[in-house]
C-alpha cells in the first residue's frame, strides 16, 4: 500500500521512496568473466550476471572501465554507453535473484 500525504488543498500526494541514511554506497566495480561485482561501503560484495545489463555485455573493455560514481556513490554510470545502476536497484535485483534461488 502506498502512503499518501494530504496537500494544502486536500489533494493527496504519493510518498516517494527515499534512500535511508544507512543504505550502503558503491565503492568499486569489477568485471569478472560474465559477472559484474560491486563493492559496497558496508563491506558486502554483490555479483550480478551481465545478462541483466545488455549494454555492458556489448561494451568494449575500455568502455566497461570508464565508469564513474555519481550521487555520492548511490549510482554508477557508464556515460559512453548510456548505462547506469543504482544501489537500490542493484540490491532489489540481488534480493529477487536470491529469493528465486531459495524457491527452486
Amino acid at each position: 500500500m502506498t502512503r499518501q500525504f494530504p496537500l494544502p488543498d486536500c489533494r493527496n500526494q504519493k510518498a516517494r521512496p527515499r534512500a535511508s541514511l544507512s543504505d550502503p554506497v558503491i565503492k568499486g566495480v569489477e568485471f569478472n568473466g560474465n559477472h559484474l561485482t560491486f563493492g559496497l561501503s558496508d563491506g558486502h560484495r554483490v555479483a550480478i550476471h551481465l545478462l541483466f545489463y545488455p549494454k555492458l555485455i556489448d561494451a568494449s573493455e575500455s568502455q566497461r572501465k570508464s565508469w564513474k560514481l555519481v550521487a555520492g556513490g548511490k549510482q554508477v554510470r557508464w556515460t559512453d554507453i548510456g548505462e547506469g545502476i543504482s544501489v537500490r536497484g542493484l540490491l532489489a535485483l540481488h534480493e529477487v535473484r536470491h529469493l528465486h534461488t531459495l524457491d527452486a
